[in-house]
């Protein structure tokens, strides 16, 4: 897992890489695309699941993790799409935690804001960013250094009027 989180210009960038999903995804591909090459139509249909189930896995492989003074946005796999944006204006606090994939159900994007209240982007254990919002709800990711995530977003909370 590589791990990177350089200064953003408007406040705090942070990314994670899973490395272990891109073999689960290169060996879903491979066998798909021999399964759509060589194989009988029933066959075909198997190995073209295969592909867009390794494609829908890619999501997963990478997130970027955006905290300024609008709120907190992060952005899944190579093509930043789809994203969650929680704005300043929802967020009572803002903490570091330390995340335990099976506490959340597992790894990947667990639970639902809208029908769970609480969602969480799990690429590892470990440490992670926790947003609790006005209404409750809470939603967090792991990522390293927490920390500078929370500080900027802290500060967005104190100075935003609500």
């Amino acid at each position: 897992m590589g791990v990177e989180a350089p200064e953003h210009p408007d406040g705090w960038r942070g990314e994670v890489r899973a490395r272990w999903p891109l073999l689960v995804v290169g060996a879903l591909v491979a066998i798909g695309a021999v399964q759509l090459v060589t194989g009988p139509l029933a066959v075909r249909v198997l190995g073209a699941a295969f592909v867009v189930g390794g494609a829908l896995l890619a999501v997963f492989c990478r997130v970027v993790v955006v905290a300024d003074e609008h709120g907190l946005t992060v952005r899944f796999g190579w093509w930043r799409r789809p994203a969650v944006h929680l704005g300043i204006e929802r967020m009572a606090t803002a903490e570091v935690i330390d995340v335990r994939p099976l506490h959340w159900g597992g790894w990947g994007y667990r639970g639902s804001l809208k029908l769970f209240r609480r969602a969480a982007v799990v690429l590892r254990g470990g440490e992670g960013l926790q947003v609790t919002l006005r209404d409750g709800r809470v939603f967090v990711v792991t990522v390293d250094d927490a920390a500078g995530a929370v500080a900027v977003l802290r500060r967005a909370i104190a100075a935003h009027p609500g």
